[in-house]
């Protein structure tokens, strides 16, 4: 009997040190999260197909280590460090091998960018850069494009409300924290 209490004591104390345990881990204060370096004007982007999507600043090779794993693509740094030149920001997709299969500068997707907190250039976006925008719909995107195409740059920022059908100061308002008018010549 007095070993069956024993028993019963010792699974008592661990029982009650895994919950101590569970306690101490679900009151400790959480780790530091490592802002992005929104200052950065050097965005890089790597994208595997068979993975996924990372970003980093060119300008901080380190965060490069960090975000490599995320997307399958430990093995690829020097193959990474290699590409790291010519103007930012800069596209880069690799397979699992380390293998680049393109390479395109001042092309990261409008999901990311607005992800990121930055702006999309409403003079070079393509349609689909454009609808990461909350509130701008593919028939908006399509307008944009289309004049775009046909009258030129939107230059200053103010000519989309003149130049797109549907887009008046309010909207033009709620999209400005999203967009720049870049390739103006100034």
């Amino acid at each position: 009997m007095k070993s069956s209490l024993a028993k019963e004591a010792a699974a008592g104390a661990v029982l009650l040190a895994i919950l101590a345990g569970i306690a101490w881990f679900a009151t400790r204060p959480p780790e530091p999260v490592q802002e992005p370096d929104l200052d950065c004007k050097d965005l890089v982007e790597i994208q595997n197909s068979e993975v996924g999507t990372a970003v980093f600043c060119a300008a901080a090779v380190e965060q490069m280590e960090g975000v490599l794993p995320t997307v399958g693509l430990v093995e690829c740094q020097e193959s990474v460090k290699s590409q790291l030149h010519g103007s930012f920001p800069l596209f880069l997709e690799f397979t699992s091998d380390c293998t680049l299969v393109l390479r395109q500068e001042g092309r990261i997707t409008g999901e990311t960018l607005v992800m990121l907190g930055r702006p999309i250039d409403l003079n070079s976006a393509s349609q689909e850069d454009l609808t990461a925008i909350p509130g701008l719909g593919p028939k908006t995107a399509k307008a944009i494009v289309a004049e775009r195409g046909q009258n030129g740059p939107f230059c200053p920022y103010s000519t989309l409300q003149t130049r797109v059908r549907g887009i008046g100061p309010k909207k033009a308002s709620e999209f400005e924290r999203y967009l720049e008018s870049g390739n103006c010549g100034n």
